[in-house]
């Protein structure tokens, strides 16, 4: 019994190994590599979004953008956080791949993504992407009548505007979640 538990954990160290070596080629410099390391990654699923988040913190921008697709491309609900944060991202191409992640991941991203609008209205960079998600996900919303806080975000300055039609569609979203769960 010991020498099978002692097989199992020497697996998983190598296993842990094996995904580590594989998250260090997002760093190369060869496209053709990240793009196989990341390919990988993704086939692994959520199993590595723990392990790929606290890079996200990297200063190089060539791997904070594959750590940031690979996460989108997962699809992983734990990432939302993490890619609601990212809109606000120096790098256009980052916040960009971290919108397109936040629509992939899909209905999950709203609350999150609207909190966030509440609470940080005077952010242009929150309130671009903010705008591509949200623009996205509309159709599939459209009891949430978007189409207001879309405007807002597009053409207002007023931050209480904004404020109060995000939080106006947050409880909206929230109420027709909890009639949901009540039927």
């Amino acid at each position: 019994m010991e020498n099978l538990q002692t097989a199992t954990e020497t697996s998983r160290s190598r296993s842990k190994k094996s995904i580590n070596d594989v998250i260090g080629l997002l760093s190369s410099r060869d496209g053709k590599v990240r793009q196989m390391a990341r390919e990988a990654l993704v086939a692994k699923g959520s199993q590595v979004t723990h392990i790929l988040l606290p890079m996200l913190e990297t200063k190089d921008t060539i791997t904070r953008w594959e750590v940031v697709r690979t996460i989108s491309e997962i699809g992983d609900g734990e990432s939302i956080p993490n890619l609601v944060n990212l809109l606000w991202d120096d790098d256009s191409d980052i916040a960009w791949m971290a919108a397109k992640g936040l629509i992939s991941i899909g209905s999950e991203t709203l609350v999150p993504l609207l909190t966030a609008l509440i609470n940080y209205p005077e952010s242009v960079r929150l309130r671009r992407g903010a705008h591509h998600v949200l623009t996205a996900l509309n159709d599939e919303h459209s009891y949430l009548n978007l189409s207001p806080l879309l405007h807002a975000l597009d053409n207002s300055l007023n931050q209480e505007e904004i404020t109060i039609l995000a939080a106006h569609v947050r409880q909206k979203l929230t109420e027709n979640h909890t009639d949901q769960q009540d039927h």
